[in-house]
Formats: structure tokens, sequence, C-alpha cells
């Protein structure tokens, strides 16, 4: 289970509001997909997104967001 950072770095768009093809999260702007596990681009592997730790507690989602 995987969280990334809600902001492309391409042109700020909102990947929260991406599809999810796979293990990739696209950005619903320009298209550009970037793997969830890694935050690694797919087209450009230098470029990426901040990902971060998560685990379940009970009914609980835990994020962190200082790993």
């Amino acid at each position: 289970m995987y969280a990334l950072w809600g902001t492309c770095p391409h042109h700020g768009g909102p990947l929260g509001d991406g599809a999810i093809h796979g293990e990739s999260v696209c950005c619903p702007w320009h298209g550009w997909e970037f793997n969830c596990a890694t935050g690694r681009n797919e087209f450009n592997p230098d470029t990426r997104v901040q990902t971060y730790p998560v685990k379940i507690e009970g009914g609980d989602i835990l994020v962190d967001i200082d790993a």
C-alpha cells in the first residue's frame, strides 16, 4: 500500500484526481504516469514524486509523512 505526493512536478496537476493504471497513477492534466510504489515517472525515471509508507491499524489508514 502506497501514498504519493499529490502534485505532478510537470505543471502541478492534481495526481489525486488521476486514474490508476496497474501500478501507476496518471496525471489528469497531461498524462504523465508515476509508479505508485517508487514515485518514478514512467517516461523519465529521474523525475519522481515523493512516496510515503502506509499501514492500516484497526479501521485507520496511517501515512508517515515524515519518512
